[in-house]
């Protein structure tokens, strides 16, 4: 038997990967996934981005360049401090407990999701957008 044969069993509930050092537990679910929307607290702006308190345990960072898909000159401008606000996770640090987020990703699906729910048509148009207009306005004033 080799080293390795000893150690997957000595330790068959964990996988170790040495290289980067991280223990990940064999059968115990990760609280987060990828493209998961989670709701947010802004703890504090600076040039290049929004860090968040995901929950007591996660923080997180949304990047200046994740917040929308133009030129952004003053963060501040979106985002206001201790807001709550939905973000898609990109990227999740387990180690380290720290999420990537982005705003750009939320807004670009749930986008989506309103056509396919509502379908297509002159008559579909007419009846939505005076309350698509309103929700607009509110997330606008929400992310102030």
């Amino acid at each position: 038997m080799n080293n390795y044969t000893l150690k997957r069993k000595e330790y068959q509930k964990k996988i170790i990967n040495s290289k980067k050092s991280v223990i990940i537990h064999v059968g115990e679910r990760m609280k987060y996934k990828l493209n998961d929307i989670v709701t947010v607290s802004i703890t504090s702006i600076v040039s290049y981005g929004v860090f968040v308190k995901v929950d007591e345990e996660y923080t997180g960072l949304i990047h200046i360049s994740e917040v929308n898909g133009s030129y952004i000159n003053d963060i501040e401008n979106y985002f206001k401090s201790n807001k709550e606000i939905k973000a898609r996770i990109i990227g999740i640090d387990e180690k380290n407990k720290h999420i990537s987020l982005s705003t750009k990703k939320i807004k670009e699906s749930t986008r989506k999701n309103k056509l396919k729910e509502v379908g297509s048509g002159f008559n579909e148009l007419k009846e939505n957008l005076p309350k698509w207009i309103d929700e607009t306005k509110k997330e606008l004033e929400n992310s102030k």
